[in-house]
């Protein structure tokens, strides 16, 4: 694909198993793209090529018909006056061919916590009803979030008033709030190094688990030539340098980028002999915290408290 994408051509015939791939990881429309862009979808199996066809159609049906979904959202929070950061799928599309063809399930907004109760009632007002709350009182391994749905066949609209927990990815928030470029006196985009960087981060979060789609994400940004050196300050400032070196390694063996700055042997030490013991004093002094506030506010089991405790502490893998 990343050859289609290039202009190499097909130096192999597709196969079944590739087009199947391609389809879940919700990257097929792309592939369709760029085969017909090189004008090589009649070389394709035609049983593949269908395939390939239904799913971008599906793609730019999908597009047009949620199309002006976000602007309402967006036209809500301007109207009350909040102030608020687009990012993830719904502002990576922006670097993609088309948009259509950078799929997603859901909206991301980002707030400030002291607007979140506005929200919350803005878009309950609005016909929208809390579906999932991940916050400050639960064992949540990545960010804050309160995520909406609207009556029928709305995506779901998360709504993020921090990004990451910080006794996990100490990431430098304020600077994407910062660094962000203005669209109007509350609409922001982040910058499309942040974006990179927050991207990573989702990526090591849920183990190289996630639809092939973010990966091409970092693939449009890092063709734009990202600020390097700031993008590298972040790394470091969230505590993913191990992680973020095997990230780069996947995106130079798969995609032939290579990242311009190295992390030495010596920085990569610093990162395993003295922040994880900090950030492991950090989640233990914070899980026994909210542990107790939890108390007096939820009725947990024991058993699923302690399984929460445990993988909270453990922190993962980065």
């Amino acid at each position: 694909m990343l050859a289609l994408e290039r202009g190499e051509g097909l130096e192999i015939p597709l196969t079944l198993e590739q087009a199947v791939l391609a389809s879940k990881g919700n990257i097929s429309p792309l592939f369709f793209y760029f085969l017909k862009k090189e004008n090589l979808l009649s070389s394709v199996d035609e049983r593949i090529r269908r395939g390939l066809y239904r799913d971008y159609v599906a793609a730019q049906a999908e597009y047009l018909y949620h199309r002006n979904d976000p602007d309402l959202i967006i036209s809500l929070f301007e109207r009350e006056k909040i102030t608020f950061l687009v990012f993830k799928g719904l502002y990576t599309r922006r670097f993609y061919p088309d948009p259509s063809l950078r799929l997603m399930g859901d909206y991301d907004f980002l707030i400030h916590y002291e607007d979140l109760e506005k929200v919350k009632k803005l878009l309950v007002e609005n016909g929208f009803e809390i579906v999932k709350v991940l916050g400050r009182e639960f064992l949540d391994r990545i960010g804050a979030e309160v995520t909406f749905r609207g009556s029928g066949d709305w995506k779901y609209i998360d709504v993020h008033y921090r990004l990451f927990q910080k006794f996990r990815y100490p990431f430098d928030e304020e600077s994407v709030w910062s660094r962000s470029r203005g669209i109007s006196d509350f609409f922001h985009y982040p910058t499309p190094e942040d974006q990179f960087v927050i991207t990573i981060i989702h990526i090591l979060k849920d183990g190289f688990s996630l639809p092939l789609v973010p990966w091409w994400d970092l693939y449009f940004i890092f063709k734009r030539g990202p600020d390097f050196d700031y993008i590298m300050y972040q790394v470091k400032e969230s505590g993913i340098s191990r992680g973020f070196t095997t990230v780069m390694k996947v995106m130079e063996e798969t995609f032939g980028l290579s990242f311009p700055l190295k992390l030495t042997a010596r920085e990569l030490d610093v990162e395993i002999y003295r922040e994880e013991p900090l950030r492991g004093v950090k989640r233990y002094s914070y899980a026994l915290s909210t542990l107790s506030s939890m108390k007096n506010k939820f009725r947990f089991t024991l058993s699923y408290s302690l399984l929460a405790f445990l993988d909270f502490f453990a922190g993962g893998s980065d």
